[in-house]
């Protein structure tokens, strides 16, 4: 069974088979659709599809506040009255361990993918970013006026730091085929970085009792593996990096995604 948990209904008959694997997306406005291909994870768990509020053809919210949207996921997922692993992807990792630390759920555990963790982890990224020739015009673009157009321009600048050269194609056709909220990236990727301090969720990810994993690609140009590793040795707990995979390991390559995630997921 696939329940798409959105804002606005959770689409359950039946409770799912326990611990089911709760998929949240990143970007922030990215929808559950960047998740890939979930077969692997299916054959023996169920799987939760997340969808945030103003991605994957849902109504946009009226105001993107953090803790707001963390509140509206955490009234959804505690319908479903049964154990999860929170799995969030890069900005999803934000949502996942917020949620994880609200404590509806006890003995969650937590998956973050391709998740800047700390602040200089960001700071790292945000330099490989900038080494992109005119990306922060296109990104004021975007910010100025949120629109599919702004943001394809500006993903695919970014791409070749998301995507090594054989896996570009194929991902950047799931990015940009999405059911994006651009102005959920906007006004969330603002709240998170545009001040002097920065958005850290490390001491949260470190402070989490239950289970706790990192996972990325061993090719992501953007978030590189050493700042997932370094995060993961703060965090007490281990980083697995999926090979020939870059920002996205569960679409470059699934199947070894799956069998990671799952390794993890059984073994605790």
């Amino acid at each position: 069974m696939d329940a798409k948990v959105t804002t606005l209904k959770a689409d359950v008959k039946t409770p799912p088979k326990q611990p089911a694997i709760v998929l949240i997306p990143g970007g922030p406005g990215f929808s559950s659709s960047t998740w890939g291909d979930t077969s692997f994870l299916r054959k023996t768990h169920d799987v939760i599809l997340v969808d945030p509020p103003g991605t994957g053809g849902l109504r946009e919210s009226e105001n993107y506040i953090f803790h707001e949207v963390v509140s509206a996921l955490e009234a959804e997922l505690q319908k479903l009255k049964c154990r999860m692993v929170l799995v969030g992807h890069s900005f999803g990792g934000f949502y996942a361990t917020a949620l994880a630390m609200r404590g509806f759920l006890p003995h969650t555990q937590l998956v973050a993918v391709s998740t800047e963790l700390s602040w200089h982890s960001h700071q790292v990224a945000s330099q490989q970013r900038s080494e992109i020739p005119n990306i922060d015009r296109y990104l004021e673009a975007f910010y100025a006026h949120p629109s599919e157009e702004n943001f394809g321009r500006w993903l695919e600048l970014l791409a070749p730091l998301l995507f090594s050269d054989d896996k570009r194609e194929a991902g950047m056709e799931v990015l940009l085929k999405d059911q994006f909220s651009g102005r959920s990236f906007a006004e969330l990727y603002a709240q998170a970085y545009g001040y002097e301090q920065g958005f850290s969720m490390l001491s949260e990810f470190s402070m989490h009792i239950s289970p706790k994993f990192v996972i990325g690609g061993e090719k992501d140009a953007y978030l590189l593996p050493e700042m997932l590793e370094s995060d993961a040795s703060k965090s007490n707990c281990k980083c697995a990096l999926i090979s020939d995979a870059g920002h996205f390991p569960q679409l470059d390559n699934p199947k070894e995604f799956a069998e990671t995630l799952l390794t993890f997921v059984n073994s605790n």
